[in-house]
């Protein structure tokens, strides 16, 4: 387990900050996947971590907009990310699934787009 610990812990530190952000998606997302499986009954402690977890990528993604880059989007995936944010606070709140639902079918479509763009400029670049 260690050996795996430290792996991660390279692989972040000599990431882009675009594979990062692919990181930040891929962990709230699989958030969200566990949060919607669990029991909040029997593991109340656990759900709300991985959602106060969840919830603080969130608000990091929304701070890593450029609106000077693309005003129109930037302002578009803000609201997006407010909604989320919004969603993950009241499904703390009352401790239920459903706002952790919309949070998923949110988040979904934009870490997808990103993880594709990213992946893309990638192989662009490598040629």
């Amino acid at each position: 387990m260690r050996a795996n610990n430290l792996y991660k812990k390279q692989s972040v530190q000599t990431a882009s900050k675009e594979q990062i952000m692919v990181l930040l998606f891929k962990k709230a997302m699989d958030n969200l996947k566990i949060i919607l499986q669990g029991d909040w009954e029997a593991d109340h402690e656990q759900q709300t971590k991985l959602g106060e977890n969840t919830l603080d990528i969130v608000v990091d993604l929304r701070q890593t907009l450029n609106h000077d880059a693309a005003p129109e989007l930037c302002g578009q995936l803000e609201e997006l990310y407010n909604y989320i944010i919004a969603r993950l606070t009241m499904g703390l709140a009352v401790n239920q699934p459903q706002p952790f639902e919309e949070s998923l079918k949110v988040l979904g479509p934009i870490a997808e787009a990103f993880t594709t763009a990213v992946q893309q400029a990638s192989q662009r670049a490598g040629q």
